[in-house]
């Protein structure tokens, strides 16, 4: 704890230097009609009858980008409420074609892929005999012929 000048914590300390830094007044934070208010030298208020916000706007890049921002975000709404079925088909179409590329992926062609494998393997196999085969020509014919052309079912 920081006791300097009757202050009892840092936290209260560091409100009381920023206050003293912006020239606030520490009375006006006790009455219950006003909040901290600033007294900076030439500093006017808007004299212009209206909204507050209007001035704001004049001088605030940052209300310009709000502002800007808002009306983005307004054009978008409007635009997905009036294209809201295309876009709404368009998605469904695109989840359409990805669930049914999935589906032919796993019904049509991994079998097909595990059916070439066997026969890729039988072929092989038949191969290999025909190379090891020395003597009968017979069988070594019948082996390339079985290789190539696969086995008669």
């Amino acid at each position: 704890m920081l006791k300097i000048a009757g202050i009892k914590s840092t936290k209260s300390f560091f409100i009381i230097l920023i206050f003293q830094r912006n020239n606030l007044s520490l009375h006006s934070l006790k009455s219950k009609k006003n909040m901290a208010t600033y007294k900076k030298k030439g500093f006017k208020k808007n004299k212009k009858k209206g909204d507050d916000l209007s001035y704001l706007n004049k001088e605030s890049t940052t209300a310009e980008v709000f502002t800007s921002l808002d009306e983005g975000a307004s054009k978008m709404e409007k635009f997905l409420e009036k294209n809201q079925k295309w876009i709404f088909t368009g998605l469904l179409a695109v989840i359409v074609l990805v669930a049914g590329y999935m589906w032919y992926d796993s019904n049509v062609i991994k079998p097909k892929e595990k059916e070439a494998i066997n026969n890729l393997v039988t072929a092989q196999e038949y191969f290999d005999k025909a190379i090891n085969e020395t003597e009968d020509e017979a069988k070594i014919k019948e082996y390339f012929d079985k290789a190539l052309n696969g086995v008669p079912k």
